[in-house]
């Protein structure tokens, strides 16, 4: 017996990682039963800011917003929008002369 596809969906609907950090995006066929085949094609609409492989593994490359799309049997498709940011910074050290100076971040007040 035949089982069409009729939707795909992704874990995520939103992400935001970290510029070279990583995140692995994976896909829900509806029905789950369906003979279709089950091979999905990744993209990504700008690689410069996230790239996307043929597991779903995203890597944040530079900070911006980018859309990665599945597509899969039927030719149906799905999409989520990826935020890559740069991330904190942990602490700075400034040598002045022979004098070192850290910067470190602002602690929250309670």
């Amino acid at each position: 017996m035949t089982v069409l596809l009729t939707s795909i969906s992704l874990s995520s609907t939103s992400a935001t990682i970290e510029r070279g950090s990583t995140k692995t995006l994976t896909v829900t066929y509806n029905p789950s039963n369906t003979t279709d085949s089950k091979t999905v094609t990744w993209s990504s609409s700008d690689e410069d800011i996230v790239t996307v492989d043929q597991t779903g593994l995203i890597t944040g490359i530079s900070a911006g917003t980018a859309t990665v799309y599945a597509t899969g049997g039927q030719g149906l498709m799905t999409s989520t929008e990826v935020k890559v940011t740069y991330g904190s910074v942990k602490n700075v050290s400034i040598k002045v002369g022979t004098n070192p100076i850290t910067l470190l971040p602002l602690k929250e007040s309670l």
